[in-house]
């Protein structure tokens, strides 16, 4: 082998030990490494996680990195999940527990475009050490803390805590309901209902969203509003309007003309 070829060959192999050492996840204080970590991309995921892969890939998927992990007698892994867009990793994230209190020896975090999965493999791990081992791993992380800003299409106002998720295909069932933030809502004396934003997919507008919904739901107008509506088995009625750059629909009120109440009120200026 040439001195030149000997030297490029040599450069090569720094610039991918380079590569190899950036995409090891850190080492938090308390905390060794236990092996290296491993990378896994949309055709190696299958490997790591199985048929779990599927959701993962249809929110987004871009890449999991997993790492083990000791303290004294307890070893964890970690799971480290990027996805197309911060919306995305929420997707999963609530897919997958969420806020909810998570099983003993695990926890779930969120940063960004990132999901975290912490997992007890051996010993006892309590709760406050994991979220400690979790929010370590976060500040070494990019992207803000704050959720994804679509979810500020919904209203606060009367909704049920952890019931805010974001359905990436069928929602309520019906194909014609695409990326959909949703979140359940209280009334005083009346049964929960559901409110929803439908997003637009790249490239298209709220326009385009109401336009390809219209084109198959029926056409309602009620005192100046124009509503779209259907009817959906097991839900009942289920009405759309527009607000702003917005799609917003709601189900699980009543009849039509209560629904169209309750989204005449969303409608109004706040």
């Amino acid at each position: 082998m040439t001195r030149s070829r000997a030297t490029l060959l040599a450069l090569t192999l720094a610039a991918a030990a380079g590569q190899a050492a950036a995409a090891d996840l850190p080492e938090p204080r308390g905390w060794r490494r236990a092996g290296e970590t491993e990378t896994y991309d949309r055709k190696s995921v299958w490997q790591a996680i199985n048929g779990a892969a599927e959701l993962f890939v249809a929110y987004g998927f871009v890449s999991l990195r997993t790492q083990g992990y000791r303290a004294g007698k307890v070893q964890v892994t970690v799971q480290l999940y990027e996805q197309i867009t911060p919306l995305g990793a929420f997707g999963v994230f609530q897919r997958e527990g969420g806020a909810k209190a998570p099983p003993p020896g695990s926890c779930l975090g969120l940063k960004g475009r990132h999901y975290i999965k912490v997992l007890a493999v051996r010993g006892d791990l309590d709760a406050s050490r994991c979220r400690g081992l979790l929010e370590a791993l976060k500040r070494t992380l990019p992207g803000k803390t704050e959720l994804p800003p679509e979810l500020r299409l919904l209203p606060s106002h009367g909704q049920v805590p952890g019931s805010l998720g974001y359905a990436r295909k069928s929602y309520l069932g019906t194909r014609r309901l695409q990326n959909c933030l949703y979140a359940s809502y209280s009334r005083k004396g009346a049964r929960p209902y559901t409110l929803f934003a439908v997003l637009p997919a790249p490239q298209q507008g709220a326009q385009d969203v109401w336009n390809g919904l219209a084109a198959h739901w029926k056409p309602v107008l009620r005192g100046g509003l124009e509503v779209i509506a259907t009817k959906i088995p097991y839900t009942g009625s289920v009405a759309l309007v527009r607000r702003g750059d917005a799609v917003l629909g709601a189900a699980g009120v009543g009849d039509l003309q209560a629904t169209v109440t309750l989204l005449r009120g969303l409608t109004r200026p706040e």
